[in-house]
């Protein structure tokens, strides 16, 4: 049987699998290979668009500020309004949702990653402080995601650390005494700190092989999310004085009401709290203030930083001083609460490595050093994976590790706030939410099949105008009546770009795809020639992807063979030679899927084709480097690509530019980026780069030109709307 963990914290979310033969889980990785994703949501069906989350909702926090919830975990969880959640709803584009609601899609989603989350136990972990009308609230969207009840835990996340740390150092634990037996029990304490974003948690642990007691546990509901906040209070006043004394009163007003400079700031105040870790003072930069005319420069001390967060600090201290409370005296054999004695500090969550922190545990503590042998992003997912293992009422077939009581554990007691059934009441919404959640369901759907249609025919329209100049060099050019048709062709192609660029003209599905058999009709009969060169091209296409299949099957059994998988297929590369074609073959199974429109699939294979070319070991030799330039090149890329069609327009920019980096003229990673960046409206750096494609291509690439085009139609209304936008502000 497997469990499933699901740590939905304030940031990201990540998902873990355990086997119960096995003593550890796994985590699954996302659609874009990655452990984590981020805790966030997108709903725009007012312009047409599909619910999206993770990375994809995250990349529209900028252009669609209204429409996406960054702040999911904390909207679920914060103390001050947890009584009201239940009837709390925000506006989502132009509609209602209620934290319930929006919670049970991103689970849902989450969930998807994993076919054992449609049968097996899940458990999801939550902050120490988490109310229960919050608690209601996750079950209730656990049940509309998916989740049957009786498969339902929820655990507190200190607990699912505890059953983690218990698991991880199984081995150095203490035995427990054999049954009969009347010797003294004997422990280890632990003191677990989880200082996380939204909130700080301690508890205080006895463990051996069969026996885990919570000693005691302490919450704050403060955590790392204080320090960048207090940091970008202090940061926003001194700009504000900048500006006002460089004589620009009007930008420093309007940063009150800049969300995109409120972000920037943030994401510069973290970088600062990362680097006064090991330094005194630096420079933070800020660059593009109003409207991208003014670059600011401040300086921030360590000491300023820390007298920001001293409400912080004191607050910390308070808790750390009742866990050390109850810690065991030194005539109780510990001689010294010290790195050598009985007693460990294990530390998680970003928050503690801030130099005030980390100072104030191993003051209260009187350790020499902090002890990071759990895994701080992984412990609470995997935890909680390993904690509804252990809650089963059968141990049959099972890892003896799992064997083990647990003593004072919430999600142990059936009385408990996370163990208690939902009323009549709180059913009844779920089976409203439920009906919901069809019905959007349902708009999704029907949202994705219009854009299916769409793409179709965007792809139908881009091939056969990237093939047209080709077709016309080799079997038109010096016939006057294939030439007349040829103009006439490319006119109509255009034509039909435009539509796409107009979105289609609202149009539903079934007319885009009217339009679509029309438009194959009308190349076949106004230039056939095009349509058997266009043919032709696919046919060789064909016999290309079924060579890669072939390749790919190869590997794939290659693999089985060796017992290699994803998790030790780096491992198993033993030389460079082997890495390379292996990064090789990773390529072109991604390339393969992608042209069969698998974009998520695609870019998960890209990835780990550039992990494994990661490994890479000796770029002295010409022949390797060279090898691994090109095919990094090639993913980066087609990552970029993948990234585009998925709509996650940031991870579409980097790519892009890693491959610029590789190589600084290439116009494919110029006009992908180029397309991002209008994605985001960020106009004028999108200019810069359709621009410098055209001129690379002498203009004749059809794609390129046409978003350029577009490019400038839309930088020259949004010029328009700012003109507008000022003549008000002074009438």
């Amino acid at each position: 049987m497997t469990s499933v963990g699901l740590d939905l914290g304030a940031g990201t979310t990540r998902l873990a699998l355990l086997d119960r033969i096995k003593p550890m889980p796994t985590v699954v990785l996302n659609e874009l290979s990655n452990e984590s994703t981020a805790t966030s949501v997108y709903y725009n069906y007012s312009q047409g668009e599909k619910r999206g989350y993770g990375e994809t909702a995250s990349s529209k926090q900028v252009t669609k500020v209204k429409e996406t919830i960054t702040d999911l975990a904390t909207w679920l969880y914060q103390c001050d309004h947890q009584e009201n959640i239940r009837q709390e709803s925000r506006v989502l584009g132009e509609e209602m949702f209620s934290a319930a609601q929006v919670t049970a899609y991103f689970i849902k989603c989450m969930l998807r990653l994993s076919e054992a989350a449609a049968v097996h136990p899940v458990c999801i972990a939550v902050p120490t402080v988490t109310g229960r009308e919050s608690v209601v609230t996750l079950k209730q969207a656990a049940l509309v995601a998916g989740v049957e009840e009786g498969r339902l835990t929820i655990c507190r996340s200190e607990e699912a650390a505890a059953v983690y740390l218990h698991h991880l150092q199984y081995n150095t634990l203490p035995e427990g005494p054999a049954e009969g037996s009347e010797e003294e029990e004997a422990f280890s304490w632990v003191v677990v700190l989880d200082i996380g974003q939204s909130c700080s948690t301690g508890v205080v642990l006895k463990l051996n092989k069969k026996k885990i007691i919570k000693v005691s546990t302490h919450a704050l509901n403060m955590g790392s999310h204080y320090i960048d906040v207090s940091l970008c209070g202090y940061v926003y006043e001194e700009l504000e004085k900048q500006l006002r004394a460089a004589g620009h009163a009007e930008a420093a007003e309007s940063m009150k009401g800049d969300v995109k400079l409120l972000r920037k700031v943030l994401r510069e105040c973290k970088k600062v709290k990362e680097i006064l870790s090991t330094t005194d003072e630096t420079k933070a930069v800020f660059e593009g203030i109003a409207g991208g005319e003014i670059d600011l420069t401040l300086n921030i001390s360590k000491a300023k930083c820390e007298a920001l967060i001293q409400p912080f600090i004191t607050a910390l201290e308070e808790m750390f001083l009742k866990l050390a409370g109850a810690l065991p005296e030194r005539g109780d054999g510990v001689q010294e609460n010290t790195i050598d004695s009985l007693v460990r500090i294990e530390a998680i969550g970003g928050g503690w490595r801030t130099p005030a922190v980390s100072q104030l545990i191993q003051s209260v503590f009187r350790v020499g050093r902090v002890g990071v042998s759990l895994d701080a992003n992984l412990a609470v997912a995997e935890g909680a994976a390993i904690l509804v293992e252990v809650l089963q009422p059968t141990s049959e077939g099972r890892h003896p590790v799992h064997e083990v009581e647990l003593v004072q554990f919430v999600a142990a007691d059936p009385d408990s706030d996370v163990r208690r059934p939902l009323s009549e009441a709180d059913m009844r919404e779920v089976a409203s939410l439920r009906q919901v959640e069809e019905e959007l369901t349902s708009r999704d759907e029907k949202i994705q099949e219009r854009l299916n249609a769409v793409n179709e025919l965007d792809s139908f329209v881009l091939q056969h105008l990237q093939h047209l100049d080709e077709a016309f060099t080799k079997h038109i050019k010096g016939d006057a009546d294939r030439e007349k048709r040829f103009e006439e062709t490319k006119s109509f192609l255009l034509s039909l770009d435009e539509y796409l660029r107009e979105d289609c003209e609202g149009n539903e599905t079934a007319a885009i795809q009217e339009k679509k058999t029309q438009a194959e009709a009308h190349v076949r009969a106004t230039l056939p020639e095009l349509e058997q060169y266009f043919e032709s091209i696919q046919q060789a296409m064909k016999a290309q992807e079924a060579q890669l299949q072939k390749l790919s099957e190869e590997a794939a059994k290659e693999n089985e063979e060796n017992g290699d998988n994803n998790n030790n297929m780096l491992d198993s590369l033993k030389s460079d030679p082997q890495r390379l074609k292996m990064a090789q073959k990773r390529r072109e199974q991604g390339a393969t899927l992608f042209k069969e429109d698998c974009f998520a699939e695609a870019q998960k294979r890209f990835v780990q084709a550039l992990a494994i070319l990661g490994e890479v070991y000796d770029t002295q030799n010409e022949e390797n480097k060279k090898t691994k330039h090109d095919i990094s090149l090639s993913c980066h890329l087609n990552i970029a690509s993948c990234s585009y069609k998925l709509g996650i327009y940031k991870n579409c920019i980097s790519n892009a530019t890693a491959a610029l980096d590789l190589s600084p003229q290439h116009p494919k990673a110029l006009f992908r980026r180029g397309q991002a960046r209008v994605m985001l409206k960020e106009y004028k750096e999108a200019l810069q780069d359709l621009q410098t494609a055209s001129q690379l291509l002498n203009g004749a690439d059809a794609a390129v030109e046409a978003e350029l085009q577009k490019c400038k139609t839309l930088l020259e209304k949004e010029k328009e709307r700012e003109k507008k936008m000022f003549s008000k502000m002074f009438q």
